[in-house]
């Protein structure tokens, strides 16, 4: 039916928990029903679950990116040719970054989400310095949440002579009402220095309304 929870059992895995309450099992199951881990043990008796085969796998909590740019995501494997980090800067705030529609922050953001779900990472912390415009905020954070990836996004002005930061930090407060509540989170990025949203923020915290 639609809009049903998938159930789906791990099966035959070593199973690595991160729970000391939970022993690590060299054999064993897990069951997700949803976005909820339902159980973990060996030989799991379970009826109309879609069973993937663990076997020769590690099962394990998603690991955790706590320092990710995936505004970049378009830019991946690009190499400038240039001699230092503040060169390398300039081609990808001057050159590339002053020309990001929200489309083409939506596509970096979405690309840089699947890319670490497929290797592991369940969860970025996601520094942005090209928030250019509320609609640019918008589309990232959009690419970020329909990808299904858990992310705290940290707004932070465009790094370019160009951007206007005219939005910020009031933004973020309209950001916080309408983002806060599943996967994909708005934070201040340190590039904005204070925010007040009904409560005290500061460079670095998650927005709150």
């Amino acid at each position: 039916m639609p809009g049903t929870a998938r159930t789906i059992l791990f099966k035959g895995g070593t199973i690595v928990t991160m729970d000391p309450n939970a022993p690590n099992l060299a054999t064993g199951d897990v069951l997700v029903e949803g976005d909820r881990i339902v159980a973990v043990g060996a030989n799991l008796k379970v009826d109309h679950a879609e069973v993937i085969d663990a076997a020769g796998s590690i099962v394990l909590p998603g690991l955790i990116d706590a320092h990710h740019h995936a505004w970049l995501g378009v830019m991946r494997r690009m190499m400038p040719n240039v001699d230092n980090l503040f060169a390398c800067i300039d081609v990808v705030a001057e050159t590339l970054g002053a020309h990001y529609r929200p489309l083409d922050m939506y596509l970096s953001n979405r690309l840089t989400a699947v890319a670490s779900l497929d290797a592991g990472i369940t969860t970025i912390i996601d520094a942005c310095h090209n928030s250019r415009s509320p609609e640019h905020t918008d589309a990232a954070l959009d690419a970020l949440d329909s990808a299904g990836i858990r992310a705290l996004h940290m707004v932070g002005a465009a790094m370019d002579k160009k951007a206007s930061a005219a939005h910020l930090p009031q933004d973020l407060e309209r950001l916080a009402l309408n983002w806060n509540v599943g996967r994909a989170w708005c934070g201040l990025a340190s590039s904005v220095s204070s925010i007040s949203t009904g409560g005290k923020s500061h460079a670095g915290s998650t927005c709150r309304s």
